[in-house]
């Protein structure tokens, strides 16, 4: 399995966008991405799109989890936007919607 990102925005807010499952196969590639968008200079917020990713298991939220402390230690904002139904159900959960900054869609037009 493959998963494909896709950096869009201009000036000091991104959206990266996955499509395809995260999980233990894709993770490496996954972190990787996101970890060097949020190392890009000037970027002051970056947000995660998940609409297009089907599955997510604990390798890939990690990978998510870790590009938000990157983001902090950067002095950038990193949150999530477009989860399903199953991926909020995971993040409530592990009660981590408040680090993740999760958001629908329609918070997402606001947040970039």
């Amino acid at each position: 399995m493959q998963i494909e990102h896709d950096l869009t925005g201009s000036g000091p807010s991104l959206v990266l966008a996955l499509t395809g499952e995260l999980d233990i196969a894709t993770a490496e590639h996954a972190g990787a991405a996101l970890l060097a968008a949020v190392e890009m200079p000037g970027l002051a917020q970056l947000a995660i799109d998940l609409a297009a990713v089907p599955f997510i298991d604990s390798t890939g939220v990690t990978q998510l989890i870790r590009a938000v402390g990157r983001g902090k230690v950067r002095g950038v904002t990193v949150k999530v936007i477009n989860p399903r139904p199953a991926h909020r159900y995971v993040f409530n959960v592990l009660q981590l919607n408040p680090l993740l900054g999760v958001e629908d869609e329609a918070g997402a037009a606001a947040a970039v």
